[in-house]
Order: C-alpha cells, then structure tokens, then sequence
C-alpha cells in the first residue's frame, strides 16, 4: 500500500511512538474521527509493522520460542537437582518449590506452543480455553 507523508508520520506514531490517538490527533493536528478513520484504513499496514518490529525484537535478543524453551529447561534442571539435594530442614523450600513449578507451567506453555503451532487468524490465548492441570512432576 502506497502511504502519503502525513500517513507515514501516522503510522510511525502508533507502531514506534506508541502514541495513542487522541495524542496523534494533538500532535498531527487531525480530528479525532479522522486518526479513527485513518486506522481503520491503515489496519494491515500497522499490523505488518508491528508484526516486523515484534519479529526483529525476537531475532536481537534470540527470543524465539526454542531458545525460550532452551533457557526455561536449563533453569528447570537446575532447581530440580536443588530440590534433590535439600534436606528440607530451611522453611525457604517452599518459596523453591514455587519457583520449580512457575518454571514447569512455562515450559509446559511453551510445548503446547510448538505442539499447536498453528496458521491461523485469531490468538489462541484469546480463546480462553481450560488449562491442563498436568504440571504435577511428581506423578
């Protein structure tokens, strides 16, 4: 899509500036239904860039959903071989113990991720499904 200038300076407020519309429309001098309309007509563009910044984002600080996964095991194999060498007489196990399962639930998160690696159009965290209740690693 071919962008006119004043178009351009809005889509780069509301990806890169982050600016919400009642500032963009102070700032650019548009009435507010025009920023609205304007959005609306802009919808794909903005999205696409959002989507490029969100993946360059990704790619800099290697934020992928393997490196995640990678980064969430290391640190599950390190509490767990702490867990097994407590002898549980300190209180602060507990907190330990918390922490192992924050990371469990994690790395469960991301497996359903690349299991349900899907195509489609809508976000899957948005359909409010029930979460497995299968982070118990003791069974």
């Amino acid at each position: 899509m071919l962008l006119d200038e004043r178009q351009k300076e809005f889509v780069d407020k509301i990806v890169y500036e982050k600016k919400n519309f009642y500032s963009v429309s102070r700032e650019m001098s548009l009435p507010i239904n025009k920023v609205y309309d304007w959005y609306d007509e802009l919808y794909d563009e903005i999205k696409r860039m959002k989507t490029e910044q969100a993946l360059n984002i990704m790619e800099k600080y290697d934020l992928s959903i393997s490196s995640h996964l990678e980064q969430m095991g290391k640190l599950y194999q390190k509490l767990t071989t702490e867990m097994e060498n407590r002898d549980f007489s300190g209180l602060p196990t507990d907190k330990l113990y918390d922490l192992l399962m924050d990371v469990r639930h994690n790395i469960n998160h991301a497996i359903r991720e690349i299991e349900n690696d899907d195509d489609d159009d809508w976000d899957d965290e948005d359909l409010d499904l029930p979460e497995d209740e299968d982070d118990d690693f003791f069974s």
